[in-house]
């Protein structure tokens, strides 16, 4: 009998193209060896082989993450593109004080200097009629002290 997978998920299917590969995996492929082997080619008689390997790698990653990686169900270059607008551009939820806002914070602040000057210069006035109930106190005392020791 003859049988065939049939997968659970319809829209996880990928269609194999070539040995395997999906169409994009396989362009990837492609992508790499097209700066891989004239890299090879024209540099293997100049430059050691170790160093070719490390200068190949800058431009063969990203190409190879785009062909093969998917992160969440999405290609690496959907997700990337989130990465990037996450860091790097501005962000959703910013607080942003609207002018009445800012007016009524002034308006508060206006208020609580106020209230503090006010509670000062009642401070003050007690404290000098404080100052000039003692200094008559004391100017009587003073009088009744040079009265008794006569």
């Amino acid at each position: 009998m003859i049988r065939a997978e049939i997968p659970q998920d319809v829209t996880s299917y990928k269609e194999e193209f070539f040995f395997g590969l999906t169409l994009r995996k396989l362009l990837a492929v492609i992508a790499v060896l097209a700066i891989i082997v004239p890299l090879y080619i024209f540099g293997s008689d100049y430059i050691d082989m170790s160093i070719l390997i490390y200068m190949a790698i800058p431009p063969c990653v990203p190409i190879v993450l785009i062909g093969f990686k998917e992160v969440d169900g999405m290609p690496f270059e959907k997700y990337a593109k989130l990465i990037w607008d996450f860091y790097a551009k501005e962000q959703r939820r910013k607080i942003v004080y609207v002018p009445s806002e800012k007016k009524l914070q002034n308006e508060f602040r206006k208020v609580f200097r106020t209230g503090e000057e006010m509670l000062r210069k009642e401070e003050l006035r007690n404290i000098k009629k404080q100052n000039k109930k003692n200094s008559k106190g004391s100017v009587k005392n003073a009088k009744h002290l040079s009265n008794s020791q006569k």
